[in-house]
């Protein structure tokens, strides 16, 4: 982590953090840090991580050791009565992530991505506010392409967006703007949804989607509820050819209102056969389809026909970075 979205405040506050070591993946550390008045929250998260390893420091400075996330949690912190030095705050939040290694210890025998999901669903119970996400200049100009054309009837988009783009912001924007109802994130990498649900929830505009994972026990049911609730809802589809993706998609085609429909990864697994099928059966004609790729466009969308396209390169994001800086400057 070299970037952070806090910075310094007049304020004290209260931070939670996550970390894992390469080598060994699947157990995550979680700690707290009081971080006073003028002090980078953080600078104070990594020297305390590193502190903590004691004589094995080398891990931190080599890269082995990855933090994760920080969280600012001084709400929550102050709610508890616990916002102090030392406060164990942390173990608050522990008791609602789970299978902890040893009795008293900071380890937790999962892998980090599952830890921040459930600190993240702790502190949306919470309500305890989160970094408000900005967009850059090509995500801001491509939604507002793509929303302009979601108004003028165009059903059928296709999202060449280059690598560090970041599409999931992109796309949960394109998700609150539209008002869709029901949005459903499909993929043939399994690995997106993880990473799509953590960067939702690690924003405040983003609160109130509710999510569910459509490979969960009782999806019907919360997907029905959340709808008759009128919240919005962003369904995870697989597009495995599993035993279930044919249920999955028939329910979620009884599902009486307009879906908009994201496929990640397009170009990977999405357009063949059998995938291209099934997102056929579950996209209705009113329904917006956004086919999210980075390469191999012609692929991706080989089988729909496209009424709307955006591109943003590599080379295009690198020129209005140095943009910004100039008016900075």
């Amino acid at each position: 982590m070299k970037e952070s979205l806090y910075s310094p405040s007049e304020l004290n506050r209260m931070f939670i953090y996550a970390w894992y070591e390469k080598t060994n993946p699947n157990e995550t550390k979680f700690g707290e840090r009081f971080v006073f008045s003028g002090q980078d929250p953080l600078e104070e998260c990594l020297n305390r991580i590193r502190e903590s390893i004691g004589v094995r420091k080398d891990l931190f400075d080599d890269g082995t050791i990855v933090v994760s996330m920080i969280w600012d949690v001084t709400e929550s912190a102050i709610k508890y009565n616990r916002m102090y030095k030392n406060a164990k705050f942390d173990d608050v939040v522990r008791k609602q992530i789970g299978r902890r290694k040893g009795t008293s210890g900071e380890v937790h025998n999962m892998n980090c991505e599952t830890l921040i999901d459930k600190v993240n669903d702790f502190l949306r119970k919470e309500k305890q506010s989160r970094p408000e996400v900005t967009l850059s200049t090509a995500q801001f100009d491509d939604a507002v392409t793509v929303l302009e054309g979601i108004d003028n009837g165009k059903r059928r988009i296709l999202a060449e967006l280059s690598a560090r783009y970041g599409k999931t912001i992109w796309s949960s924007v394109i998700a609150i703007e539209s008002g869709i109802p029901v949005v459903v994130v499909t993929s043939y990498v399994l690995t997106s949804f993880t990473s799509f649900k953590n960067n939702i929830r690690e924003f405040q505009q983003f609160q109130e989607i509710e999510i569910v994972d459509s490979s969960d026990k009782n999806y019907q049911l919360d997907i029905e509820s959340f709808v008759n609730q009128g919240k919005q809802v962003m369904v995870f589809l697989s597009l495995c050819n599993g035993s279930g993706r044919e249920e999955r998609i028939s329910f979620l085609n009884n599902i009486g209102s307009q879906r908009l429909v994201f496929v990640d990864e397009a170009d990977y697994g999405a357009h063949q056969k059998k995938q291209f099928e099934a997102l056929k059966k579950l996209v209705k004609d009113n329904d917006v389809l956004i086919l999210m790729t980075g390469t191999n466009s012609d692929r991706a969308s080989s089988e729909w026909e496209i009424d709307l396209m955006i591109s943003t390169t590599y080379f295009e994001l690198l020129v209005n970075k140095k943009e910004a800086f100039d008016l900075v400057d």
